[in-house]
């Protein structure tokens, strides 16, 4: 199996989401199914977190990740006005290295998988 076939992947969407460094996460306002468009034509904030865990045989691996917002009705990928008005696809991609866990003076057993963890914020 390639790691691709081997990854899980968990998406959590937020009000608002912290990691630090030690990859503890933190988030408030999870479980909205709508980002309203206020008046003025801005959302509120939110943010968009991504975890994703491969088996330890994948350790001191990279890959590229990438997370794109779709049209649930259309499948296509979500546009919006950029630069200039023009329409931009929502789509980011980005080199991820998977490491095995490590905390100083603990024995982490093999079947704890390696992860990556990434975040993108949108303020309005």
């Amino acid at each position: 199996m390639a790691l691709f076939e081997d990854a899980h992947a968990s998406v959590i969407i937020a009000e608002h989401i912290t990691i630090e460094a030690t990859g503890k996460m933190y988030a408030l306002g999870v479980g909205f199914q709508v980002a309203g468009v206020g008046p003025n034509g801005l959302t509120s904030p939110l943010c968009v977190a991504a975890l994703i865990d491969v088996p330890r045989k994948y350790a001191g691996s990279q890959a590229s990740v990438s997370l794109e917002l779709r049209d649930d009705t259309s499948g296509n990928v979500a546009t919006f006005p950029g630069p200039g008005g023009t329409s931009q696809a929502l789509r980011v991609q980005q080199l991820v290295m998977f490491n095995a866990p490590q905390i100083p003076g603990l024995y982490i057993p093999e079947e704890v998988p390696c992860r990556t963890q990434t975040l993108l914020a949108f303020s309005k």
